[in-house]
């Protein structure tokens, strides 16, 4: 995966906003129309999620996409 670090990235800012919101992956899934498998794949590094599978969960934790990914990554570390 080319993406890999980048994609833990993703996974801990949606794990970091779901506990904000005290939310369980299950009822993130609920509240973002995602199916509890697929974001299990995202979560355990198993599949990359899409752009519209991260909006639909950024709609999920109750905030706008812009507001979701505006997060500090540090590019040098990661594997692009």
């Amino acid at each position: 995966m080319q993406f890999k670090k980048f994609n833990k990235s993703i996974v801990k800012r949606i794990d970091k906003l779901r506990q904000e919101k005290g939310l369980s992956w299950i009822k993130l899934a609920y509240v973002s129309d995602v199916s509890k498998s697929a974001l299990s794949e995202i979560k355990n590094g198993m599949a990359e999620a899409r752009f519209s599978t991260l909006c639909k969960i950024a709609i999920g934790l109750n905030m706008s996409p812009k507001d979701f990914f505006n997060f500090d990554v540090d590019l040098s570390e990661l594997d692009v």
